[in-house]
């Protein structure tokens, strides 16, 4: 937009904190190499050099990938200058690469493939997604058919049992699979809620009107009893008895 003359153009320079946020970030739940690719595309589209991508590395970094760096930090930070920033990056990019790259990224994802299972309840296609992606990362030339394998052994035995008859593992896509997950999911919760209202119906018969109004005599008879009410007349009773028998006889004189 062309400035009118005697007018200046205000150029607004945003602080590295809030530039970083809009960059790429790596947990070390994906592959090393394509990352550090997008972030030297962030650093160029930004015209930023090595010197800056090492000062603002922490701001990209999560998790256990951002604990590595704060141990190792001073070592490439400390006298850092033009002379040396690109020499250092070099030596950040390679140790990233050696501690974060395709074996370390294969066990981590066979451990997150193991910690996530399924409950009936769930989304089915969260489940999925998460299990594909996780996938890349163990092999990217995995087969359908272990992909379906390992979709499988993390269901609920109720599901996987039903999910093992009604399909063809070499034949059907970690998608289809996905479809008769749902279909699998929606039978079971109707059941399951069938099952619930058969139940209350059958609670309910057993409990009639004529077993609460049992349960409400039993109740005040035993109210009764505790606190002393419908007992005067044979405690009455005793007590005379209990009077005769001590008193003397006017014939024979004899107790009772």
């Amino acid at each position: 937009m062309p400035t009118t003359p005697g007018t200046t153009t205000t150029t607004i320079v945003f602080p590295a904190s809030q530039i970083a946020e809009s960059f790429r970030k790596f947990d070390g739940n994906s592959p090393v190499e394509s990352w550090l690719q997008k972030y030297e595309g962030d650093l160029d589209s930004n015209g930023y050099d090595e010197k800056w991508a090492l000062i603002n590395l922490d701001r990209v970094l999560l998790g256990n990938v951002s604990c590595w760096w704060s141990s190792v930090e001073s070592t490439y930070l400390e006298g850092l200058d033009d002379t040396n920033k690109a020499r250092r990056w070099k030596r950040v990019k390679d140790e990233l690469g050696r501690t974060f790259g395709d074996e370390s990224l294969r066990q981590q994802s066979k451990l997150r493939n193991s910690q996530l299972n399924y409950k009936l309840g769930e989304d089915p296609q969260v489940y999925v997604l998460k299990k594909l992606e996780i996938f890349v990362c163990m092999d990217a030339q995995m087969t359908n058919e272990k992909k379906l394998d390992y979709l499988i052994e993390r269901l609920p035995e109720s599901i996987a049992i039903q999910m093992l008859c009604s399909i063809d593992r070499s034949k059907i896509t970690p998608f289809e699979f996905l479809d008769r997950l749902r279909s699998c999911v929606n039978y079971l919760q109707k059941r399951k809620g069938k099952q619930k209202e058969e139940s209350n119906a059958n609670w309910k018969n057993e409990f009639n009107v004529s077993s609460v109004g049992s349960h409400r005599a039993n109740f005040r008879r035993k109210a009764n009893q505790a606190s002393g009410r419908g007992r005067g007349k044979g405690t009455r009773g005793n007590y005379r008895n209990d009077n005769r028998r001590e008193k003397a006889c006017f014939h024979c004189g004899k107790i009772g």
